[in-house]
């Protein structure tokens, strides 16, 4: 008996992930008896992410054959971010970092975690600032004052009216 003509949409639970191949993929257990290897897993171009065992993945058998599965979706309700306004979209961790954008602001967090922007030529931001916590600048502080540019390391020593004390004094 052959397979039907058209393709089968099944639900199945992951139990394994891979990163070493071209396409992402993974095993994925269909049934109580039935488990699908090496299923290639597509994501939307530029979103990358390597699922949990556990996680929910939507398959397409081409063909109704499961020989034939791709992997068209994940989903992980254990994570799910509750609670989000309408059109709040973003990236999620399921350890609890996320970058939201909302209506009105952007959110970055890093559930407690080193947050780390590398490998840039540099970064701008042409905003306020607020720093709240220990700042540690490793390097020259330049800062532009009345039109002059003026560097943390020019105010060493520095003495007279309004100047701040000099060390040691």
């Amino acid at each position: 008996m052959g397979y039907p003509t058209g393709t089968a949409m099944v639900l199945g639970t992951l139990t394994t992930s891979k990163d070493n191949a071209t396409v992402q993929g993974g095993q994925v257990r269909m049934s109580q008896y039935q488990v699908r290897s090496n299923v290639p897993m597509f994501a939307l171009h530029g979103i990358v992410s390597r699922p949990l065992p556990g996680a929910q993945v939507a398959m397409l058998h081409h063909a109704g054959d499961p020989g034939n599965a791709v992997g068209v979706g994940v989903n992980d309700p254990r994570y799910y971010k509750q609670g989000l306004a309408d059109g709040t979209v973003g990236l999620d961790h399921h350890q609890g970092g996320h970058v939201l954008l909302f209506d009105d602001r952007i959110e970055v967090d890093g559930a407690g975690k080193l947050v780390i922007v590398k490998n840039a030529s540099g970064a701008e931001l042409h905003c306020d600032v607020k720093v709240f916590g220990k700042l540690d600048v490793t390097g020259e502080v330049k800062a532009m004052c009345d039109g002059a540019s003026v560097t943390l390391s020019q105010h060493r020593g520095h003495t007279g009216s309004g100047a701040p004390p000099t060390p040691g004094t």
